[in-house]
């Protein structure tokens, strides 16, 4: 596999590095692409085309940054914006308190220039697969279903951490230079079209990736989907498509200590490591002391008693010593390893969690414990009964914590979508919270290039 991979983020480095030459760096005001590459060489054959796709897998965990899992992903950078984590890195400590403005660099090299190259190589694969000859429709389905996924899933990312932002549909440098932001609810009804086609158009199990879940599949498309929905309080088409999720046969919730492993049943898309002989990038960045980043006391402290989730994802750690919570949802950080663990990018425990939501506000209070409490029982946790509505929300959104923590920033995300972000940030101590931190700042560099078409956000 690490062989495989290397050799695939070989090739599709050598095509993006032709593909996005000056244009993601400067993303409203870029150079033509190169399209006859892609046209001409990537999609003449089977192989090629495939291994380009694969290799953008590989890309995405090579670095320490956005999908990564890496100490400047967005689950360590959302992490530390929300109360989960607390931070001794004075290089994130802006993260932490909440205290970043538009000349930060991490929030353009980690955030905003990785997502909009992953969107514009996706429209370069669906540009190229329009001239596409010599390849299957099975396989021309599947990179295009891919294709249109990985567009939707950057752009679901770039919205909740910016707000509104460009949509970006094509390569096509002279349309790009002069697009605009869109509002979260257009951004949101380019991301649902998206996922709907992936859906249609992928292969619902996992043969085409050798029974390996590290590409998206049909269920891929529909998990996404259903927090899309959740997000935008589509309560029923959230239930609909978490409920597709959960009821297909792939999968099912693992004990606790086997969520994490590489295809485990509950993973429904997972990133393979591709640097030999080491695991995951997330155990590297929260189990080493010299990361800088833990799991906060107030985390810690809302568990309830026996709860086997503090046993099998909490770790101590002693730094000058002093002790601190290292999340160990990975428990593999030494280098020279077999690979048994790979980064978890959806699973199963979510959409238990987004039908929960979904069902209490259509009034299914019963449905909704039914699915709490499937997630408690796993944790050893009583069953909860006979609660209001605005009970099992308040415990849905604890059991989100609890189960999500240190996973894509979930944590942050809740409490901006939630409109409780003011309320929870404001107590955190050494945080400089202000209404207006619910975004980061569009990165200066883009707002400089053209200030008509990126206005800043509000507060910066």
């Amino acid at each position: 596999m690490i062989n495989q991979m290397k050799t695939l983020n070989i090739i599709f480095c050598g095509f993006l590095s032709l593909l996005i030459l000056n244009s993601c760096d400067d993303l409203v005001e870029v150079d033509p692409p190169v399209n006859e590459f892609v046209n001409d060489k990537v999609f003449t054959d089977e192989e090629t085309a495939l291994a380009t796709l694969s290799g953008m897998y590989s890309e995405m965990m090579s670095s320490q940054n956005f999908a990564s899992g890496g100490i400047v992903s967005i689950t360590a950078l959302c992490g530390l914006s929300g109360d989960n984590y607390e931070n001794r890195s004075t290089s994130l400590a802006p993260f932490y308190s909440n205290e970043l403005d538009e000349m930060n660099g991490r929030v353009e090299t980690s955030i905003w220039i990785p997502a909009f190259e992953f969107i514009f190589f996706s429209n370069s694969i669906l540009e190229g697969i329009s001239s596409a000859e010599n390849i299957s429709d099975s396989t021309l389905s599947q990179i295009e279903g891919e294709a249109r996924f990985i567009r939707a899933f950057s752009h679901f990312y770039l919205s909740n951490i910016f707000g509104d932002i460009p949509i970006i549909r094509t390569t096509d440098w002279r349309e790009n230079s002069v697009i605009k932001k869109s509002t979260p609810d257009a951004v949101y009804d380019f991301i649902e079209d998206d996922l709907v086609a992936a859906a249609e158009l992928l292969t619902e199990g996992y043969s085409f990736s050798d029974s390996e879940r590290i590409r998206p599949n049909t269920f891929v498309a529909l998990a996404l989907l259903a927090r899309v929905n959740l997000y935008s309080g589509d309560w029923v088409e959230a239930e609909t498509h978490s409920s597709e999720v959960i009821n297909a046969a792939f999968y099912s919730l693992d004990s606790l200590p086997e969520v994490f492993l590489a295809n485990s049943n509950e993973a429904i898309w997972q990133l393979a490591p591709v640097r030999p002989g080491q695991n995951t990038n997330d155990a590297l960045a929260f189990r080493s002391p010299e990361s800088g980043i833990s799991l906060s006391t107030d985390l810690i402290n809302s568990f309830e008693s026996g709860d086997q989730r503090l046993r099998n994802w909490v770790d101590t750690i002693v730094v000058n010593e002093d002790t601190f919570f290292a999340p160990t949802k990975y428990k593999v950080s030494s280098s020279n390893q077999p690979v048994t663990e790979y980064s978890m990018v959806l699973r199963l425990a979510e959409q238990y969690l987004i039908r929960a939501e979904a069902r209490v506000k259509k009034g299914d209070l019963a449905g909704a414990l039914t699915d709490l409490n499937l997630i408690r029982a796993r944790a050893r946790l009583n069953s909860l009964t006979g609660l209001s509505e605005t009970d099992i929300l308040e415990y849905i959104l604890l059991e989100r914590r609890h189960e999500l923590y240190s996973e894509w920033g979930h944590r942050w995300f809740d409490l901006k979508r939630l409109n409780k972000a003011n309320d929870v940030l404001s107590l955190v101590p050494f945080k400089v919270w202000e209404s207006s931190d619910v975004l980061y700042p569009i990165p200066f560099p883009e707002i400089q290039r053209n200030s008509n078409l990126l206005p800043q956000n509000p507060g910066y």
